[in-house]
């Protein structure tokens, strides 16, 4: 249940580690199917009090309404009923409007008058829309649980910005932008031991035993100060007393890997972090914990007009754009008001 509690409030620039939570949902919650929006133990079951027109948060004043968030659950993320959504959607949503908020702030700030005018015109347009189809504001602001305010909030955010990426994703500049991470586009494989401990769900606490364990086995890697030869011979003998993977007879020892299947997914996104010669974070998969050393990475470079798949260097490129504009406003207070919606850490 939502509930209505005192204000909270932040500076942009003091959460880093929200901005990543949130960076990582910016594009999960416009894909999610919409089975996995629900939630039935977690309700958006407001207090009578709490109206589209209250404030969810604000920005160095300027409110950021509940209709929006009433908006972008149905509209974008197809909520038909907002009593099924979990609060963790609820939750990441918010924050979403909080930051694009900012980023609006800032395209504002560069637009002016110019932008105002552009964002009038398809005001406008919309409502001459909506007369075509034998509809009205009213109609369309009642069909998804929202006001006047913040239809226009949410319209002039989707024009500005779409406007904004036209300007801004031309070949030269996604150009300019790969060749700057072209390593995150590169084709790369690297040699790797593995130290795996199982968590086993029958046995009670198996979660915290194991997770004690690999932070034990991680502590006395990292103490490790001699030679990356050193280091390799101590994982070795920590694999073969202490690993119940596969390989642990061999010292952990895997070798090349190079894609999602290796290795579970967030094993492999630690070994892209890991540098050579190095012992990753423990890592956390639905097998159990695992330990991974680099002994070897080898990438090959692609050329740009050689990549046959833009649409990931397009959604990177635009997550960069959308991070800089919000980081523009890092002195900017934000208030949060309804204290469940507020994300981690803010």
């Amino acid at each position: 249940m939502i509930a209505r509690s005192q204000p909270s409030s932040s500076s942009v620039d003091r959460q880093p580690h929200t901005a990543r939570w949130i960076h990582g949902v910016l594009i999960a919650l416009l894909v999610l199917p919409a089975s996995l929006l629900v939630l039935p133990t977690m309700l958006l079951a407001e207090p009578p009090a709490l109206r589209p027109t209250d404030p969810i948060a604000s920005i160095d004043g300027e409110p950021v309404f509940l209709g929006e968030l009433h908006f972008l659950l149905t509209s974008k993320l197809k909520a038909n009923d907002l009593s099924q959504v979990s609060l963790d959607v609820q939750r990441a949503s918010s924050a979403l409007l909080v930051r694009q908020h900012l980023a609006m702030k800032s395209l504002r700030q560069q637009g002016g008058a110019n932008l105002q005018t552009l964002l009038d015109r398809d005001w406008e347009e919309f409502l001459d829309d909506l007369r075509r189809k034998r509809s009205n504001l009213d109609e369309y602001c009642a069909q998804r649980q929202t006001d006047e305010r913040s239809v226009r909030n949410a319209r002039d955010w989707d024009s500005a910005w779409r406007r904004y990426l036209k300007s801004k994703m031309t070949d030269a500049n996604l150009k300019r932008f790969y060749e700057l991470h072209s390593e995150n586009y590169s084709s790369a494989r690297w040699n790797v031991s593995h130290l795996f401990i199982e968590v086993d769900k029958e046995i009670p606490d198996a979660e915290a035993i194991a997770e004690q364990r690999i932070q034990t086995i991680a502590s006395q890697l990292q103490s490790e100060s001699g030679s990356p030869d050193q280091l390799k011979k101590r994982f070795a003998e920590l694999a073969i007393s202490q690993s119940e993977g596969a390989t642990a007879k061999q010292g952990g020892g895997i070798g090349w890997v190079s894609k999602p299947g290796d290795l579970p997914a967030a094993v492999m996104d630690a070994i892209r972090e890991t540098e050579t010669d190095a012992v990753s974070k423990p890592v956390r998969s639905p097998l159990g914990f695992h330990l991974v050393l680099v002994h070897e990475k080898q990438v090959e470079q692609i050329p740009y007009e050689n990549v046959a798949d833009l649409n990931p260097l397009r959604r990177d490129a635009a997550n960069a754009l959308f991070d800089a504009l919000v980081t523009h406003q890092s002195s900017a207070k934000v208030t949060w008001y309804i204290k469940s919606l507020q994300p981690p850490g803010a």
